[in-house]
């Protein structure tokens, strides 16, 4: 055998134990992905700057480059279910005049509700307040406003029926 022969056999012995006992090395460029509270999705790795990949084993080396195509998904909250929302609510005993010897703003009370059911805008509530407690439904006009609708009964007088408030949740 030639000292030329020679040389490449050993040479070809050592790459091949160099692929069999070696690993690959990759070097990735990362890739961020942004989600802003609107639902709008922005990327890195996208033109003018491409993504690019860069593999090494033993003494192979391979570039590559090419466009990151993103799929982004946001989980949508669920329209119903079970929570518990604390509220601030302010709300008139509308029938409190009807009730003898009971001036009207007799009906006034303020305190705190609890949200603890909902289904879309509509939730149901727990009222306790200064005057009264009491259990009704609300409708949400904003994230955090909206109207109230229920049935109260007063602690001190015999005062009860309907009640409307409006609250504000924290």
């Amino acid at each position: 055998m030639e000292k030329k022969d020679l040389r490449r056999f050993v040479q070809l012995a050592k790459d091949r134990k160099c692929l069999d006992t070696a690993k690959l090395e990759f070097e990735l460029d990362p890739v961020t992905v942004i989600v802003d509270d609107q639902g709008r999705v922005y990327h890195s790795g996208a033109n003018p700057r491409p993504y690019k990949l860069r593999m090494r084993w033993c003494h192979l080396e391979v570039d590559a480059e090419g466009k990151v195509n993103v799929v982004a998904a946001k989980r949508e909250p669920p329209w119903w279910g079970f929570r518990l929302r604390l509220k601030a609510h302010l709300g008139y005993h509308p029938l409190a005049p009807l009730y003898g010897g009971h001036e009207p703003e007799r009906g006034l009370d303020a305190g705190l509700m609890l949200d603890f059911f909902y289904v879309s805008y509509v939730n149901v509530n727990a009222t306790a307040g200064v005057r009264g407690v009491g259990l009704g439904a609300g409708v949400d006009l904003t994230r955090n406003f909206g109207l109230y609708a229920g049935y109260s009964v007063n602690y001190a007088e015999p005062l009860h029926g309907f009640y409307l408030s409006t609250y504000f949740a924290f």
